[in-house]
């Protein structure tokens, strides 16, 4: 059995290959122009991402690899937050 490192049980055929490169650094140029770590909502409204959406979002414990994927890529991102605060208002991002 396989466990991502937030102790997520993972579905057995799931490997490092399944995961795209291109994918990986899509996510991580959205979330620089964002300067947040963008929630699978957000990505619906950015270009090319919704096979982002479709592709990892399907449960929980897989977008969560696929970000820890994408961080481990690219460790200088915007930390993984729950709220996030624009132009004076408090949005709270649901992060699974």
């Amino acid at each position: 059995m396989t466990y991502d490192r937030f102790n997520n049980r993972m579905p057995h055929w799931l490997s490092d290959q399944f995961f795209r490169p291109a994918e990986l650094d899509h996510y991580a140029r959205i979330s620089r122009e964002l300067l947040v770590t963008p929630t699978p909502q957000m990505l619906e409204f950015c270009d090319g991402a919704q096979e982002i959406v479709s592709r990892y979002n399907t449960d929980k414990a897989l977008w969560r690899l696929f970000r820890q994927k994408v961080t481990e890529r690219h460790p200088d991102l915007p930390a993984w937050q729950q709220d996030v605060c624009i132009n004076g208002h408090k949005i709270r991002l649901r992060t699974y």
